[in-house]
């Protein structure tokens, strides 16, 4: 299969593009690409084009697919450990998803939010699924702030111990489904109230999952 790599610049047939330390490095040592090899590009907003490879550089050449965008899904998250947060975060990258939240609520065992972090996972998982377009991530808030001003282009839902075991999602939304999960330990009695003015109760079954698996449970559906 063609190595794909994300590039954070302008793409047009004919331009050069230089690559920083890490790129070189992963095509020259890691891909043991060599002068002259071809690969694929992308910018996550114009497409994929065909390059070759030229020590610390790209030749770009003509562009080989056409720009597409995922339908839309969003995923707010309460922040948890960073580990198992970078895998669930890389695998709603590679499940689809389009926005991504993450929010602080009353049992959030994380406060900090490392932004360029969870940007290269987000690039590194679109580069391994051929992904064209790059998930987009909203600002840290707190549940309560974030509940109170949804994203008006999402059917809101969150998981719930309370939902009934099976409940199943309203019908097809045109615009797709934001889901909101809580953190280890669940949402507060306070909280719960809450999301149940401004979103739908769904369930995940009748085990009680780990706030990553809550994720990727969400994202698959």
């Amino acid at each position: 299969m063609t190595i794909r790599l994300f590039v954070d610049q302008e793409l047009e047939e004919g331009k050069e593009c230089l690559l920083n330390r890490e790129q070189a490095h992963y095509l020259k040592n890691v891909m043991r690409l060599r002068e002259g090899d071809a690969l694929e590009v992308f910018n996550g907003r114009a497409g994929v084009f065909l390059a070759t490879w030229a020590r610390s550089a790209l030749r770009i050449g003509a562009k080989c697919e056409v720009f597409r965008v995922s339908p839309p899904k969003a995923l707010a998250f309460s922040l948890f450990q960073s580990q198992r947060m970078s895998w669930m975060i890389e695998k709603a990258t590679e499940l689809g998803v389009t926005h991504l939240f993450p929010l602080i609520s009353e049992r959030s065992s994380c406060r900090a939010f490392n932004d360029e972090r969870y940007r290269r996972v987000v690039i590194e998982a679109a580069e391994q699924c051929r992904r064209m377009d790059l998930p987009e991530f909203g600002a840290v808030l707190s549940l309560e702030k974030f509940v109170k001003a949804l994203p008006s282009q999402f059917h809101w839902c969150y998981g719930s111990l309370l939902a009934l075991s099976g409940a199943a999602l309203p019908g097809a939304h045109v615009n797709g489904y934001g889901y909101i999960i809580g953190p280890e330990g669940g949402f507060s009695s306070t909280e719960e109230a809450l999301l149940a003015l401004h979103a739908t109760p769904i369930s995940m079954g009748a085990n009680v999952l780990r706030a990553e698996t809550a994720g990727v449970w969400c994202c698959a559906q």
